[in-house]
């Protein structure tokens, strides 16, 4: 290209012919780069299915200390075999509607995050008590503290353990996924929002 090589939209790899067909899938990569307000990853799979079998989505499932905090699907991609490169948008929800408030099963779920009081709560937002359960704002008592649902999003520095989800399905006829004929084949990776080790963790 006239700007030169860029390396975050290039895609390499390799066919592995003794494994076509074995429903061998296998996380390759993992590397990221963090900006101010912005992430990037590159993460890739080798992935050999067996016939008549396919992959719907892989998703990427980020927990911290209260746990479930975010969730990312990937899904549509007409292969699954090499490197891709994805940009989260840190400390807001809402930029990217692949990154939701969904686990791998569509389920809604809910994140504790910033800690408010009665009078702080508005309608615009949902609330959570101690124990994670929605309450209304009709609800809430003075002096307690409760807490803003943040499910969905990604905040930098901090650290995320991602359980990496690859749906494993059987294709139909018209060569639909059959979510009903589903299997879950996991892995986990480390995922640090932090600059300060930019360098080292895209590089390895």
């Amino acid at each position: 290209m006239p700007y030169g090589l860029l390396r975050e939209f290039s895609q390499d790899g390799y066919i592995d012919f003794k494994k076509i067909g074995t429903k061998s899938i296998e996380l390759n990569s993992w590397r990221y780069y963090n900006y101010e307000n912005t992430s990037t990853l590159t993460w890739g799979l080798e992935a050999y299915t067996e016939p008549n079998k396919g992959i719907s989505e892989v998703v990427f499932l980020f927990y911290d200390n209260q746990g479930l905090a975010a969730a990312y699907h990937n899904s549509g991609k007409i292969s699954y075999n090499g490197k891709f490169t994805e940009y989260f948008t840190l400390n807001t929800s809402g930029t990217n509607y692949k990154l939701n408030n969904k686990n791998e099963k569509n389920e809604i779920f809910y994140h504790k995050g910033e800690r408010v009081s009665k009078d702080s709560a508005t309608i615009s937002n949902t609330y959570l008590d101690s124990s994670g359960k929605v309450i209304s704002i009709d609800d809430m008592k003075d002096g307690v503290d409760y807490y803003l649902n943040d499910a969905g999003t990604i905040y930098s520095n901090c650290l995320y353990l991602v359980k990496i989800i690859v749906k494993y399905c059987s294709i139909g006829v018209l060569d639909e996924y059959i979510e009903d004929e589903t299997s879950y084949i996991e892995d986990f990776r480390w995922y640090w929002t932090n600059t300060m080790f930019n360098d080292y963790y895209y590089s390895t």
